[in-house]
Order: structure tokens, then C-alpha cells, then sequence
């Protein structure tokens, strides 16, 4: 799909599915209501009842006809039959790869994909590929300075809506710790390409990961690395920042931050708020639920949104 084999495709990685949230350029989850009532077997019970009283026969004339939620949720705000398993999408999804295929020349790799794709998330590319460039006979955009593994993961989630970073551990020369970088450079190249979407994604999956871990031994916070290098790429209003200290917060121990091999990589702004948020604790305060939206950067004001406003 993406015209290249990199780091990004091996076979030791697998996705970290993400449902909440999906891309906007494939959504496979239409929802549907009033299909919950067996109207039949409603009737049927009623029609057999011995008495023949009113009441029943007014039950079986309101269960018999359904409400206008019902008769109305398979259809689409303009009146199209929508599939119920949600296979069968909009003939318009066709034309997201339909369009120009792009070539992205990262560091040391080019990887390609579909204009429409490319535009449907992120503010950056919808810039980018607009205006002039579409008229012209140009089919390539320069990010030199991003890793092709890091550029791989975005794509997969843009066709894909999952996020290719949970490395098998008893695979050839992987490491599992990776994850954590991965998801720190994501966000942040979410963040260069103005796509809110896909950095909520990877909050999501950050929030994901340490919620699986919470009963384990194996529990996860940030290591030094990973909060070092979101510190040092991104604002100080980033949301991420008060997650990572929220984790150490709620979740960690302080044998894992004395013995983290980057102890001497954490930024002072972190451990300044991570000293005044443990003065501040109630005490005896156990393990607070995170949840992944509170933490989700806000939607840039030049994005359209999904009507195309």
C-alpha cells in the first residue's frame, strides 16, 4: 500500500488497535438504533394470550408498529441505506485512493501515498496539496528530518486506523521498550503535520498501554528518553506533558524513577511540576483513573471538520 518495505513494515510489529479513534478518511462504524426489539416474538405473545383483554391487544398494536427512530436508522442524513455491518461504506471512500499518489521523502526512504489520504487528517498536507501543486506535475514533498519507521506508523494509521508500535519480544533483536519512544516521536510528528486526530490517537494508545499494565508487575511509566525528547519538541501548553506527570503520579513507583538508566535526561519543568503535584496529593491516595480525552490536543481552527466546514 505504501510502496516501500521499511523498518515500519517488519513482521515483528503488530498494531495497537485504537477504535476510539478512527481516521477521518475511513470510518467503518456507523451506528444504528431501534434494532434492539423483537417485534415478532412481541406479537406472537401477545396474539396467544387467553383472556383477549384490550390491554394486550393495545400491546400488540403498539409492538407492531414501529416508532419513527426505528424505521428511520438505517437510513443516512440524506435518506441512502447505510450497511448494517458496516462493510459497505459510501461510494465516495473509492475516490480517497483514486487520487495523485505522493511521494514523501523522509530521512534515508521514500514512502508514498494517496493525496485524498494524505489531506483527509492533516492540515499540513490538505495545505500542501492544494492550490498549485494539484495543477502541476510535482509528485513529491521533502520531510528530511522525520524517521521513515515514525512516517510508516502514520500512514498505517491513516489507511488502517491502528497504530503499528507493539514489538515482539521474543523476536530477533527486538525491543520492546521502543514503544514508548515511537509513541513520543508520533505525537510530535502529529504535531508538526497539524493533525489533532492522530495525536489523540497516540494518547490513546500511551493511556491504553499503562491501563493493561496496571495489575502487573510490568507496569509502564515514561523513562527519561521519552520524556526528555516530548519536552524538548513540544509547547509547554501540550497535553501530553500533564499526562506523563499524571502517570508518575497515579501510577508510579520511586524505585522506577531512581532506577530509570535516563534519570539524568528528565527536564526540570517536569520534575518541578511532578514535585508540586506529590506536595499537593491527599494522602493515601491510590491509583486515579486517566482517561485518554483529557488529554487530547485541541482541533486547530483551519482544519475543516467532517462536513467540510
Amino acid at each position: 500500500m505504501f510502496g516501500t518495505q521499511g523498518p515500519g513494515s517488519q513482521a515483528q510489529k503488530t498494531s495497537r488497535s485504537l477504535t476510539p479513534e478512527p481516521p477521518k478518511s475511513f470510518s467503518f462504524s456507523p451506528s444504528f438504533v431501534g434494532f434492539g426489539t423483537n417485534n415478532n416474538q412481541s406479537s406472537t405473545t401477545n396474539q396467544s394470550a387467553s383472556n383477549g383483554t384490550t390491554k394486550n391487544n393495545n400491546e400488540n398494536k403498539n409492538n407492531s408498529t414501529p416508532t419513527k427512530k426505528e424505521t428511520t436508522s438505517n437510513k443516512s442524513a440524506n435518506g441512502a441505506s447505510l450497511s448494517l455491518s458496516g462493510l459497505r461504506v459510501s461510494s465516495n471512500h473509492g475516490n480517497k485512493i483514486r487520487g495523485k499518489l505522493v511521494n514523501i521523502k523522509v530521512k534515508g526512504e521514500t514512502l508514498s501515498a494517496h493525496a485524498p489520504v494524505l489531506s483527509s487528517s492533516s492540515l499540513f498536507f490538505e495545505k500542501a496539496l492544494s492550490g498549485k501543486w494539484e495543477e502541476s506535475n510535482i509528485d513529491t514533498l521533502k520531510l528530511p528530518e522525520v524517521e521513515p519507521d515514525i512516517f510508516a506508523i502514520y500512514l498505517h494509521w491513516l489507511y488502517f486506523g491502528t497504530l503499528p508500535v507493539l514489538h515482539n519480544a521474543s523476536g530477533p533483536g527486538s525491543d520492546p521498550g521502543n514503544e514508548d519512544l515511537e509513541l513520543a516521536k508520533a505525537y510530535v510528528l502529529g504535531d508538526r503535520l497539524i493533525d489533532t486526530k492522530f495525536q489523540n490517537a497516540v494518547v490513546s494508545a500511551i493511556v491504553e498501554k499503562n491501563s493493561a499494565n496496571l495489575l502487573s508487575i510490568n507496569n509502564w511509566c515514561p523513562s527519561g528518553e521519552v520524556i526528555e525528547y516530548v519536552y524538548n519538541n513540544t509547547h509547554e501548553s501540550a497535553k501530553i506533558r500533564k499526562l506523563f506527570v499524571d502517570l508518575y503520579v497515579q501510577r508510579c513507583q520511586a524505585s522506577w524513577l531512581q532506577d530509570s538508566p535516563h534519570k539524568e535526561k528528565l527536564p526540570q519543568p517536569f520534575l518541578l511540576e511532578l514535585v508540586t503535584r506529590l506536595i499537593d496529593r491527599p494522602p493515601q491516595s491510590g491509583h486515579g483513573f486517566l482517561r485518554a480525552s483529557d488529554y487530547h490536543a485541541e482541533d486547530h481552527p483551519g482544519r475543516k471538520n467532517d462536513n467540510g466546514k
